[in-house]
């Protein structure tokens, strides 16, 4: 059995103490926002939960949630037992129920990337029980498709928790390919499935999908099925939901000059590039974030779109060791000369308080890709991948992405003076 001691956690030049479990104060408690007793399934699902996490991750969701552990629980197996009373007597809330499970089957929990897309149409009247009805009407159908021999998916889908609305409801996605190997000794095949599974979050209000992965390979292969379920979901065979890349096209307003006469029209940046620089100011106004640099930016080339040039350069990229690129003149001068912004690269300062409520700042480098020559969809990421900080990397990541979950398909930009002054171009 693990000894349940103090850690010291390293991030940078500073030491964040953090608590054990064997150190759990209990007076650091919530109140239970659920008191329904669960059911038998989610008990057992509870449990299983707790068997497969390791002591840092149970002690990094008990010290997140500040549950109210009994003081003389000091061995990890005390602790699980504690978890385990709590949870069945009611104690636990929902939301505390789905991060133990989360943190237990997420097939890809620690991933710190992922692919935005939007799609076509407006759900109204989403609620829990339709999404599960939906679901196992999917899965009826697609086993009577296979019955009948047709064409059709081998894949599964699980409501891991309906949130809300603006909240976005997360499934977990899988999809069976089958693929055969030939031996060339014996002249047979063998077949085998390639299993790919993907955390989705889907917002029907905003009209968008996000998934939760690095590999471009899984997103392709389940973008298809969260295609097709949408189109289940929608109960309209007329209905054609396509997921796309988010509208990205966003234009400044037209100001009026000193004399009053005359405007002054912005048409020289392109769309694309405005509605890219608003989200990636729209981070600087999270209060979680601060200190800004881009280090690195690529566009596409001037040449890019001449078809007739067999050896263009279709991106030119820029980098820097220190200071802000949008500083600099030539990258500024890019922007207004209608260049497209492919991807930015950014440092940003993220503040965390440690288990005294003592603000700790770490650097966290992270991209935004927004290069259709590469996938249909826009990617967010974090680059930094230290072990000893990954709890604080994941949460600056959920929080990154809900900057731009709540900016990505408004239909107004968030700070076009903002923009006008990084550009110079203010009257």
């Amino acid at each position: 059995m693990m000894n349940a001691e103090n850690s010291i956690l390293v991030v940078g030049n500073h030491e964040v103490k953090e608590n054990s479990i064997s150190n759990m104060k209990v007076s650091e408690s919530i109140s239970p926002v659920v008191t329904i007793k669960p059911s038998v399934d989610e008990i057992t699902t509870f449990r299983h939960s707790l068997k497969l996490l390791n002591q840092r991750e149970l002690t990094s969701i008990i010290n997140k949630y500040k549950i109210k552990i009994p003081s003389d629980a000091q061995k990890v197996s005390e602790v699980t037992y504690a978890l385990e009373k709590s949870f069945g007597e009611g104690i636990l809330s929902k939301e505390i129920f789905h991060q133990f499970r989360q943190a237990a089957f997420n097939p890809e929990l620690d991933t710190t990337d992922g692919f935005f897309m939007s799609f076509n149409y407006k759900f109204t009247d989403i609620s829990e029980v339709t999404l599960n009805s939906k679901i196992s009407e999917w899965k009826k159908n697609l086993e009577q498709d296979r019955d009948s021999d047709r064409n059709t998916f081998n894949a599964e889908i699980e409501l891991l928790d309906f949130g809300s609305n603006s909240k976005g409801s997360l499934f977990k996605f899988t999809r069976r390919n089958e693929r055969f190997v030939y031996n060339s000794q014996n002249m047979l095949s063998k077949n085998y499935f390639e299993v790919h599974q993907v955390v989705v979050e889907i917002y029907f209000d905003k009209q968008i999908v996000y998934f939760q992965t690095s590999n471009s390979v899984k997103f392709n292969s389940v973008k298809t099925i969260v295609s097709n379920f949408l189109i289940s979901l929608a109960d309209d065979k007329h209905t054609k939901i396509k997921l796309t890349t988010p509208k990205m096209s966003k234009h400044l307003k037209f100001s009026f000059r000193e004399d009053g006469r005359s405007a002054k029209v912005y048409d020289n940046i392109n769309p694309n590039t405005i509605k890219l620089l608003d989200l990636f100011l729209e981070i600087e106004n999270s209060t979680s974030f601060s200190s800004f640099q881009c280090v690195d930016i690529k566009f596409d080339h001037e040449d890019s779109l001449n078809k007739d040039l067999k050896d263009r350069i279709k991106s030119q990229a820029y980098g820097c060791d220190i200071g802000d690129l949008f500083n600099k003149s030539e990258v500024k001068t890019h922007i207004l000369s209608k260049r497209v912004i492919l991807q930015i690269e950014f440092k940003l300062v993220y503040t965390t308080l440690d288990a005294n409520e003592i603000p700790r700042k770490h650097i966290i480098l992270a991209g935004i890709v927004n290069d259709k020559s590469k996938i249909n969809a826009l990617r967010i990421y974090i680059e930094n991948n230290e072990h000893t900080i990954k709890d604080i990397v994941k949460d600056a990541y959920k929080d990154l992405k809900d900057v731009f979950i709540g900016s990505l398909m408004d239909s107004a930009l968030k700070n076009e003076d903002k923009i006008k002054k990084m550009l110079g171009i203010g009257i």
